[in-house]
């Protein structure tokens, strides 16, 4: 569940994709492509790091993209995934 490489490649693929529809879907896979690689996770109850986390990642699209829609919202796709776990391990 780390956020920055998974938002940082949404928002390469929204700026490469010139299709909305396409840049979203491949954004949201794109998570699994990189889930398939070793790597730590966040222990939940530390959520100041997750929000250190996502905030990096947004300064650094924000200064190093042209900040069209596009990209930051394939950024957002990207991390849908764990969005949805951490909801299920929240709720049950």
């Amino acid at each position: 569940m780390i956020l920055l490489p998974h938002m940082l490649l949404g928002a390469a693929i929204g700026s490469e994709i010139q299709n909305p529809v396409w840049a979203v879907i491949l954004a949201f896979l794109s998570h699994y492509f990189l889930d398939l690689l070793p790597h730590a996770e966040y222990d939940p109850k530390k959520i100041k790091y997750v929000f250190l986390d996502f905030f990096s990642a947004i300064l650094l699209i924000f200064f190093f993209s042209n900040n069209s829609p596009i990209i930051y919202l394939s950024a957002f796709c990207a991390i849908i995934p764990d969005g949805l776990t951490l909801l299920d391990m929240t709720f049950g």
